[in-house]
């Protein structure tokens, strides 16, 4: 359990330190704050997936305002429990975050509104950008999130574009043949 009897200033101080994004291609969005571009082929496909999502979904003046620490809270609203991680990852990677919520109902003490509300509302004080990131976003994700949701991004599902350009990046970053057939073989 984190020690949430902190002042605002020591809230700062223990933050880790951003990346800052950028609203360009994809492949701009990929090398923005992931490993180097050899990597990409290790890349987990739905991390992958996730950051496409992002591009295809979130406007541009959303991906600026949570790229520095501007006090934003934003929800993000996924298909299902799968996708929290990967979503919750991509987003890490698109934002500058004082604290990130991924909550997929896992956890039956630590999944619900009351919990890590006080320490949301601190880090919104101090000027900090809080995500949440749920499938059921008002039954987990802290109640002073929901509350002060600046943004709310209810992603639709993966369309068969995102998947045949996640699966052929992947395939062009690998020159394994196997995923070379599978980015062909996705319609």
């Amino acid at each position: 359990m984190k020690n949430i009897d902190r002042t605002p200033a020591q809230t700062l101080k223990s933050l880790a330190a951003s990346t800052e994004a950028e609203a360009g291609s994809l492949d701009d969005f990929l090398d923005n704050g992931a490993a180097p571009r050899e990597t990409l082929a290790t890349m987990p496909v739905r991390l992958i997936l996730a950051m496409d999502l992002i591009q295809d979904t979130v406007p541009a003046c959303h991906l600026e305002r949570i790229a520095t620490h501007t006090g934003t809270a934003m929800v993000v609203g996924v298909p299902g429990p799968d996708y929290v991680d990967a979503v919750g990852q991509a987003f890490s990677r698109a934002g500058c975050w004082g604290v990130t919520y991924r909550r997929s109902g896992a956890s039956k003490t630590g999944d619900k509104p009351g919990v890590g509300s006080e320490e949301a509302a601190q880090i919104l004080s101090a000027g900090q950008n809080v995500l949440g990131v749920s499938h059921a976003p008002d039954q987990f994700l802290p109640a002073s999130l929901m509350t002060a949701a600046d943004i709310r991004i209810d992603p639709v599902c993966v369309r068969a574009r995102a998947t045949r350009l996640a699966s052929a990046r992947a395939a062009s970053a690998s020159s394994s043949p196997v995923a070379t057939r599978a980015s062909r073989s996705v319609t």
